[in-house]
């Protein structure tokens, strides 16, 4: 469809978007985040990490090993941390909501993020280089790096049918496990985290 063509349908059913846009906001947005939420701070109490979640999802939803807190820093400063946030779609902008971003709305979704408060930018893609066979043992482990572009991260793989599905039963909590498995992943490469972040505390 052209542009013009495209604005026509928009005003031409603007009602019925404007409705789903709200219905998505308000509800299924909170449903996810509360889930979410929640998955989350249950793997954080059983593994004894520290961390702070926001049911909104954003900006706050992080997590860290109590053992990877920057020494002499803020209670929030760690040497190694995990953030749970979207992709962007494949415009480069995020999608409107955050059902948009879980269903994989062009070419988004959901993953956790390693980063570092103790280092900048170019210190944090420089120890990603360096480190060329504990990067490889992470990605041998599920997890993914860009040394380039700086980033280290596990996907969270939702499966649309089953959202779906937990959307129409009101209840998206099966639907969500992945990021219980995402999170379990990297608990299981802790080892290999340590040294990573004993690499980092080098570089500071």
């Amino acid at each position: 469809m052209t542009d013009p063509a495209v604005s026509g349908a928009i005003a031409r059913h603007i009602e019925e978007l404007e409705v789903a846009l709200r219905h998505a906001t308000n509800v299924m947005d909170r449903m996810l985040g509360r889930e979410a939420g929640r998955i989350i701070q249950r793997k954080m109490k059983a593994f004894g990490w520290d961390g702070e979640i926001d049911e909104e999802l954003d900006p706050v939803c992080w997590v860290a090993q109590k053992s990877w807190r920057t020494a002499g820093g803020t209670n929030d400063a760690f040497d190694l941390y995990i953030n749970f946030e979207g992709t962007d779609c494949n415009d480069g902008q995020p999608p409107e909501t955050w059902v948009g971003q879980f269903m994989g709305f062009a070419g988004s979704g959901m993953q956790l993020v390693l980063g570092s408060n103790a280092l900048g930018r170019a210190k944090w893609k420089s120890v990603l280089r360096e480190q060329v066979e504990l990067v490889d043992q992470l990605m041998n482990s599920g997890f993914r790096c860009d040394a380039r572009e700086g980033r280290l991260a596990v996907a969270v793989q939702i499966d649309k049918e089953a959202l779906i599905s937990g959307f129409e039963d009101g209840d998206v909590a099966e639907a969500l496990l992945p990021i219980e498995a995402a999170i379990d992943r990297i608990h299981a490469a802790e080892p290999i985290l340590d040294r990573l972040v004993a690499a980092i505390r080098a570089k500071i």
